[in-house]
């Protein structure tokens, strides 16, 4: 099924690139980084902006269509 493969490439990343540190976007892009984070850590639970990053300031600042609403939400 679709679901077993993506877990056999999520779990073969892991494997092969363990100290690249791709497993963070990797887990955003499967939509799985809360429930990893939840197995390892159980008393921790993580927000949705967890899964985006800020934009930089500086981009916010040269660029005249975006204001400070634009920035992600929870940064």
């Amino acid at each position: 099924s679709k679901e077993a493969f993506r877990d056999a490439v999520l779990k073969e990343r892991l494997l092969e690139l363990n100290c690249e540190h791709h497993r963070r976007t990797d887990l955003i892009r499967f939509g799985k980084l809360a429930e990893q984070v939840h197995a390892a850590f159980p008393d921790v639970t993580l927000d949705e902006h967890f899964n985006l990053y800020p934009i930089p300031q500086q981009a916010i600042d040269s660029n005249t269509a975006m204001t400070e609403e634009d920035q992600n939400p929870g940064y």
